[in-house]
């Protein structure tokens, strides 16, 4: 009877432990009985699963939490699931931390992408640059132990656009947060809606894994380190288990920021896994695991920059080989995955291991990487930023599938496995099915790509929509409430809205005032990370003594963030105390009459956003060609 180990990864949000698992083996079995015409049943050892989330348990004689079993079709299978469960390590749900989180994913479009150093703690004066025709493709040390992704920074238009989009998102969330708190407060039947604090709960996960590690903010186990060490221990832990059970094959199912942990644990370097185990577990694992002569390891020197901490039970050439560990991990399946972005902006973070000296694939022939993507799902995208050479020979062969989104924007995220009734034979069904025939052992070029030439503009346009419907629904609730309040006797100084005429022009004025103030906290946030970050990375730069380009480079984007900030804290307020008629100026300082028509904040805000984005990515173009002139 073959056995299957299928391990799965959650992504944001606030799942209990094993609420994942069960929902992602549900959806499994009922496609597999739908696809298959086979008996299918679950044994679910959950509710008297002893082993924690850190201590996994090791070798063949382990069982799993959830078993799917199959029987008849000519041959039986079992496929054990396990599952990394990382919930509890995420963001904490106090004032301070929706605060923090707030200012954070507002300034997100403007965060500087730093890369001078590679994740391995090489400096940049061993560094040469790899060049494409007009685009930066990433730094890679000789000799290097990682690399980092292809990013946004250097090239012009892809980074100007990918800081578009990301202030386009940071508005949509303004205006969610904004017009639906207005909603539960004003209409009753929205008072029992889910509370805007959703938002934190999914997305406050994003800048936990992404945060550099602060003083005293991190976990005692791992002191000095990110938030996100805690988290790639458990993925680490839970994929050295795998490996050690004897599966015929087994396979990784990774969703929304899981497939960035998960892609963590496997681009590790050999040297480093054995710091995220505990001393246990690197007693229960077997012999074979850790001989290894061809991975490359950390000089003795720098032993004190790896990531975990290295633990003092260990000696200096202990290592986890990474082609064993692998030797049947059959396929790596991830969806609604974010791991392209994270090459635009956190490029260090989704580093790849080079560490084998022969430079020969750690991950078997056999191994395929399958990653899904809905065009209209906000969160996922094709995965391009890994395919240059260097890269290509350091993972498992990659496929891009694209799948059928859903109407509305945002549900594709969490769909990407709803069953259907079985006589629904749609094209949506017969890719799950085949998805199914893959984790059986099918080839992988079996599952379909629904990639149609209009789906990117027609998802474009639903976020469009989307972003015009909630300004919409802000300037309406917004004068809507004003006039409550004028008709209840408040003094506020606006009319009663006798007539539609009356509420129309005052619609009008009221929608342009919120999102214009809505852009200018965009602008603001943006400005102030950007200057704020700059400066860290300069002092930082400083005190390691990196080479004079890039202490350059960090300074000119410390000066010019300076002066933007300076600049959105006079004009921006200024913008809108005019427009909250505070202030009047003489009628003469205006160009034309059709300025005094429309929101002073509504026309300078977005112009300071747009200037700062297109100079921040003109100097990224700038200094990425003078490395590569001076390299």
């Amino acid at each position: 009877m073959e056995k299957i180990g299928i391990l799965f990864v959650h992504g944001i949000g606030e799942q209990a432990r094993f609420e994942h698992l069960r929902h992602s083996v549900r959806d499994y079995a009922e496609l597999l009985k739908s696809a298959d015409q086979r008996a299918v049943s679950i044994v679910d050892h959950t509710a008297d699963w002893k082993a924690g989330p850190n201590d996994p348990p090791f070798g063949s004689r382990s069982s799993a939490p959830m078993t799917i079993q199959l029987r008849g079709g000519g041959s039986d299978c079992d496929i054990e699931c396990h599952e990394v469960w990382w919930a509890d390590l995420g963001a904490r749900e106090t004032l301070g931390e929706k605060l923090l989180f707030w200012w954070w994913g507002l300034g997100q479009w403007s965060a500087p992408i730093y890369r001078e150093l590679d994740p391995t703690g090489i400096t940049a004066t061993e560094t040469v640059e790899l060049t494409m025709p007009e685009q930066a493709k990433g730094w890679y040390a000789n000799g290097a132990m990682a690399q980092m992704p292809r990013s946004s920074a250097g090239n012009f238009l892809e980074e100007a656009g990918v800081r578009l989009r990301l202030a386009m998102a940071g508005l949509t969330a303004i205006l969610t947060a904004f017009s639906w708190s207005l909603l539960k407060r004003l209409v009753g039947f929205f008072a029992d809606a889910p509370s805007t604090t959703l938002i934190f709960q999914y997305v406050g996960d994003v800048r936990t894994y992404e945060r550099r590690a602060m003083p005293n903010q991190s976990r005692p186990g791992d002191p000095g380190q990110p938030l996100r060490v805690p988290i790639r221990r458990r993925m680490v832990s839970q994929m050295v288990a795998m490996a050690s059970r004897d599966y015929d094959r087994w396979y990784i199912s990774a969703h929304s920021l899981g497939t960035v942990v998960a892609y963590n644990g496997l681009t590790e370097t050999g040297h480093a896994l054995p710091n995220y185990l505990n001393e246990a577990s690197w007693d229960a694992l077997p012999g074979p695991f850790k001989d290894d002569t061809d991975a490359r390891l950390r000089s003795r020197d720098e032993i004190h920059k790896m990531m975990p901490a290295r633990p003092a039970w260990l000696d200096y050439e202990d290592v986890i080989s990474r082609p064993r560990l692998f030797e049947k991990l059959a396929g790596f399946l991830t969806y609604g995955s974010p791991l392209d972005k994270f090459a635009a902006i956190w490029p260090r973070i989704v580093a790849t291991a080079t560490d084998r000296e022969s430079g020969d694939n750690p991950f078997p022939d056999t191994c395929d990487w399958l990653n899904l993507n809905s065009p209209n799902d906000p969160v996922s995208g094709r995965i391009d930023s890994y395919s240059d050479e260097i890269l290509r020979k350091n993972l498992p062969r990659l496929r891009n599938v694209a799948t059928d989104g859903d109407l509305l924007p945002g549900l594709s995220h969490i769909r990407y496995f709803l069953s259907r009734e079985r006589s629904v034979q749609s094209d949506r069904v017969k890719q799950r099915f085949a998805i199914m025939d893959w984790l059986l052992g099918a080839d992988v070029e079996t599952v379909p790509d629904h990639r149609k030439w209009y789906s990117n503009l027609f998802a474009m346009a639903q976020f469009l929509l989307v972003i015009a419907v909630l300004a919409i629904l802000t300037g309406a609730v917004t004068t809507f409430a004003g006039g409550v309040l004028a008709w209840a006797g408040v003094d506020v100084d606006v009319p009663k809205f006798e007539t539609w005429a009356a509420f129309w022009v005052r619609f009008c004025h009221v929608m342009q005032v919120a999102c214009g103030a809505a852009i200018g906290l965009l602008t603001l946030s943006g400005t102030a990370r950007w200057w704020r970050e700059s400066r860290l990375n300069h002092i930082l730069a400083t005190h390691d003594g990196k080479q004079p380009l890039t202490r350059r480079f960090l300074g000119v984007q410390r000066d010019w963030a300076a002066l933007c900030v300076l600049l959105s804290l006079v004009a921006i307020p200024a913008a809108l105390i005019v427009d909250l008629g505070f202030y009047q100026p003489p009628k003469d300082w205006w160009p034309a009459g059709w300025a005094w028509t429309v929101s002073k904040t509504l026309v300078i805000a977005p112009a300071i956003l747009i200037a700062t984005l297109v100079i921040q990515s003109a100097i990224n173009r700038y200094f990425t060609r003078q490395r590569s002139s001076d390299g």
